[in-house]
């Protein structure tokens, strides 16, 4: 394995595997966060249309297999690989890359059509959309070359910037949805009864703090990969990081933001 996957002498195992150990049980206490908003969404709104429905399933599905990639990779770099390093990371950590992308692409394509219900403006969230996708399509493009590749440095070398890109061009559509989301929520303040308004303001609060919330997750993910060369911070933050996503949009649904379209 490379200097960041195998540990070498001059990286502490503490940052290593050891940071990437901290950062799969975070995931896993966030994934038992996700299966709990998950029953409760399906318990509380069983009228909610197939679509929405059918999005909350797949995001689990993804999330599952994210679980069980993570979990995979950690065996095999702390059980399988005890004593011989790996020349590469595992191909499940590579699938890992693969599903949190799809995850984050579709959060993020979901609350880019929720602007568009809010506010009706198209412009926005086709931004939205494109970002979304070419976050996908640039993510599923480091999994195909990770699995494919012999050398982890070489790989850093020859195709780091597609991991740079994919993660800035995240961050960039979480603070377009976010500012959005923001904008919209207190512009219905004038168009709401009274009452409602403490309801605004804290959906507003919720959607800074969520959108806030994955945005550093993500620039510190970037940070440590483009600065801690010799260890596996980065893998540690981002294991956490679709995690943050999923669990995003399912505190959403749970405070019904859908309603405001109607407001």
């Amino acid at each position: 394995m490379s200097d960041r996957a195998a540990a070498p002498p001059h990286s502490s195992p503490d940052s290593t595997l050891g940071a990437f150990q901290i950062g799969v049980l975070v995931s896993y206490v966030l994934w038992g966060v996700v299966n709990g908003q998950t029953y409760l969404y399906y318990h509380r709104f069983p009228t909610d249309t197939r679509n929405i429905k059918a999005m909350v399933v797949f995001l689990w599905v993804c999330e599952l297999a994210q679980a069980i990639s993570i979990g995979q990779a950690l065996y095999d770099w702390t059980i399988t690989s005890f004593g011989t390093p790996l020349p590469v990371p595992p191909k499940s950590f590579d699938a890992s890359i693969f599903f949190s992308g799809i995850i984050a692409a579709c959060v993020q394509g979901f609350f880019s059509f929720r602007i568009h219900t809010l506010s009706q403006n198209p412009y926005i969230p086709i931004v939205g959309y494109i970002l979304s996708f070419l976050r996908l399509a640039i993510g599923t493009s480091v999994f195909v070359t990770a699995l494919r590749m012999t050398s982890l440095q070489t790989f850093e070398v020859q195709f780091g910037w597609l991991i740079t890109t994919a993660v800035s061009i995240g961050v960039a559509n979480d603070l377009l949805i976010t500012t959005t989301l923001v904008i919209n929520l207190r512009g219905k303040r004038t168009e709401i009864q009274p009452r409602s308004v403490p309801l605004v303001d804290r959906l507003t609060l919720w959607a800074i703090e969520t959108g806030v919330l994955t945005s550093v997750a993500s620039i510190a993910t970037l940070v440590c990969f483009l600065t801690m060369k010799t260890n596996l911070v980065w893998a540690a933050v981002f294991v956490v990081v679709s995690r943050l996503y999923s669990n995003s949009l399912l505190a959403r649904l749970a405070f019904q933001l859908r309603k405001f379209a109607n407001l």
